[in-house]
């Protein structure tokens, strides 16, 4: 009698656990074309204040950019329902992070030329 309660019990509680688990997952970012537009404006960006990129810097510049449009997509979507002063508060940090993340990024993938290039520009934009 104590197995015939405890084998449906457990299984209500799996199935139960599964699916809050099905809840909280988050579908991945899909890439769009304006995504894609936006991290070849930016790799092309990139390549013309450094003098040019070579095909292995240009591919690994793209990919860069690729994952920041799907960083601030997803945050876009989770970010939705807040009101917009709360949104455009909480950006401010996500854009900042996002800046750290190119930068490191592109202290990888450049060359020590490039890389001063691209401070230099910087600096004069800021």
């Amino acid at each position: 009698m104590f197995k015939t309660r405890i084998v449906p019990l457990l299984a209500a509680t799996f199935l139960s656990l599964g699916g809050l688990q099905a809840q909280e997952r988050v579908e991945p970012v899909q890439d769009t074309p304006e995504m894609r537009e936006k991290a070849l404006a930016r790799t092309e960006a990139v390549g013309t204040t450094v003098g040019g990129l070579n095909a292995e810097q240009e591919e690994k510049v793209m990919d860069m950019y690729m994952q920041v449009e799907r960083h601030l997509a997803a945050i876009a979507e989770r970010m939705s329902h807040q009101p917009e002063a709360d949104r455009n508060a909480d950006m401010k940090h996500v854009y900042a992070s996002v800046d750290a993340f190119e930068q490191r990024q592109l202290n990888e993938i450049l060359t020590e030329g490039q890389l001063d290039q691209w401070k230099a520009a910087l600096g004069q934009q800021e």
